[in-house]
């Protein structure tokens, strides 16, 4: 089956999200993304007060098979304006990168259509910062090897630093189970 990487349409959005849930699960179990938060990010992200203001561009392209989306990837162009810090003063981000197991085939179609993009956008450097809008998932973690594996293939480095993010249910950390609002519902469980 052939592999076509196009930008990101409005129609993709269910899959898209989809993909992106298979990557935030695999770092933190349990938690779903909604379609706005995905499409929060491909259009701004104002909790981001510092860097996203710097963004010129933001570009998803995506990769689809057979009618089913199988990887994407959100680009960040950032203005070469001197109130932009100056090791994003002008260059370009691979904000993140997702692509099922199933279809790494796509991924390197997926990248190389990514840094024709930034040669297009004529960008300074280009950097993979992975991030996608879900507490703790940021950079490339040990649970997504095939992300990595792809951006190493393609020419981009050993990360730059190593982080340790631990997250756990509060209650867990206790060893004992308080009983709160949550406990007493039955509809919905």
């Amino acid at each position: 089956m052939s592999v076509a990487v196009r930008p990101f349409e409005r129609r993709d959005r269910d899959q898209l999200t989809g993909l992106v849930n298979l990557h935030v699960a695999a770092v933190i179990p349990g938690v779903v993304l909604s379609v706005n938060a995905v499409l929060n990010q491909l259009e701004r992200e104002p909790d981001e007060s510092v860097v996203d203001p710097w963004v010129a561009e933001r570009l998803c392209l995506v990769a689809v098979r057979d009618q089913a989306l199988v990887a994407a990837a959100l680009l960040h162009r950032f203005r070469g304006d001197a109130d932009v810090g100056r090791h994003y003063r002008g260059a370009g981000e691979i904000r993140w990168l997702a692509c099922k197991l199933d279809a790494l085939e796509a991924g390197p179609l997926v990248l190389d259509a990514v840094l024709d993009q930034m040669g297009a956008w004529q960008v300074t450097a280009v950097g993979a910062e992975c991030s996608f809008p879900a507490l703790a998932c940021y950079g490339v973690p040990d649970t997504l090897p095939h992300i990595r594996g792809l951006l190493l293939d393609a020419g981009f480095g050993k990360p730059t630093r190593t982080e340790i993010v631990l997250a756990a249910e509060c209650q867990s950390l206790t060893g004992r189970h308080h009983p709160g609002p949550a406990d007493t519902r039955t509809l919905g469980r």
